[in-house]
């Protein structure tokens, strides 16, 4: 039923980190994504943490695959939270000051997650390495009663907005609101190399077009962090752009993809802060984990996730062109040049914020580049 292998769970010891997939649709559509972990206190249960907003839909899926089979879904929700440690500053690797240490940032760095990860710890028994990345720290499901105790052991508390603009500035999507459920496929939204997918489980509901994908080789469309710099025409303190939001080639005011989030950072161009953890206020059935996408306001930089064309997105990351944000001002400004050769100006000069991409050092070298032979030296 689910993308990955979770036959580790059966042997897994309390220090293992969960076991990271997704549930697709019968044509290979991302529905949920989820943390597998075994229950502390019950050797025959599991716990499952999926998106607060996609948490009823998560569990009338599993009954509805369960059949006749001895199986029972609680919505435990109320009985965790899930709180994420992150950001050790100064961690080795070069970048974003990444490192996956004790603490958490309250930004982002500065190159869409350099560093090694690893590092040690917070204290206590709740955290679990993050299975997708290194950078991305430590997870726990904290009984609700825990919670202020594991948020000084991670060394203080940090809100959710800092969590999302960290994982935002290494390119990280999770929850519906995210990965368009039902619209998404999970390779273009990097699921695989998040160690969400096995390739050698067998089979699984949407195996076969996800597999087609990853043996053909060619994905022409990504996820991506995006830097979002605010312009002279945004005014001060503007609202970040609303997720959803076409994203425009400057040059020619055509859609080069959509923003799928935004998170105000204070720190978007320096290294975070240590000594933080983020908790979310709700885990599902089991357990979920909320990952909204909010507005906010911004003092001219912010951290984003876009989904982009490559060809036109790697080429604006390296200095070769401009992306914006399609604002109304840009579209009307779009709309009224179009036929024209000055309508891209136009676009680029009325947009509040600029989208700069920046490829994550975590990328396999030849993304972007297959139809071409390899990256260009």
């Amino acid at each position: 039923m689910v993308t990955n292998d979770v036959r580790p769970l059966q042997t897994a010891g309390p220090a293992e980190p969960p076991v990271y997939a997704t549930v697709l649709t019968p044509k290979g559509k991302f529905l949920h994504d989820l943390f597998i972990s075994r229950h502390p206190d019950m050797p025959d249960a599991l716990l499952l943490e999926v998106d607060a907003a996609g948490a009823t839909a998560a569990m009338q899926l599993l009954n509805k695959y369960k059949l006749r089979r001895p199986v029972t879904f609680r919505d435990v929700s109320a009985q965790y939270r899930v709180m994420a440690a992150w950001g050790a500053a100064g961690a080795a690797g070069g970048g974003a000051g990444a490192g996956g240490g004790a603490g958490a940032g309250a930004g982002a760095g500065a190159g869409g997650g350099g560093g090694g990860g690893g590092g040690t710890p917070p204290r206590g028994p709740w955290w679990r390495p993050d299975p997708r990345l290194p950078q991305l720290g430590y997870r726990a499901l904290v009984p609700a009663a825990d919670v202020a105790a594991a948020a000084a052991a991670a060394g203080g508390a940090a809100g959710e907005e800092a969590y999302r603009a960290w994982r935002y500035s290494l390119g990280v999507a999770e929850g519906e609101a995210e990965i368009p459920a039902g619209q998404a496929a999970p390779l273009d939204f990097n699921v695989d190399v998040l160690r969400g997918v096995s390739y050698t489980k067998g089979c699984y509901v949407g195996q076969e077009r996800n597999s087609f994908t990853h043996y053909r080789g060619v994905i022409r469309k990504r996820l991506m962090p995006v830097r979002l710099e605010a312009t002279a025409a945004a005014g001060p303190g503007p609202a970040l752009p609303a997720v959803g939001l076409d994203v425009l080639d400057a040059a020619t005011g055509k859609s080069v993809g959509q923003l799928r989030g935004a998170a105000a950072s204070s720190t978007c161009s320096s290294a975070a802060a240590s000594g933080q953890a983020s908790s979310s206020s709700s885990s599902t059935s089991t357990s979920s984990s909320s990952s909204s996408s909010s507005t906010g306001r911004a003092s001219g930089a912010g951290w984003g996730i876009a989904y982009l064309k490559l060809d036109t997105a790697l080429a604006a990351a390296e200095g070769r062109g401009e992306l914006v944000v399609a604002t109304a001002a840009t579209g009307a400004a779009a709309a009224a040049g179009a036929g024209s050769e000055a309508a891209g100006a136009g676009v680029g000069a009325g947009a509040a914020w600029r989208v700069v991409p920046v490829r994550p050092v975590w990328w396999p070298a030849e993304w972007g580049y297959e139809e071409t032979g390899g990256r260009p030296s």
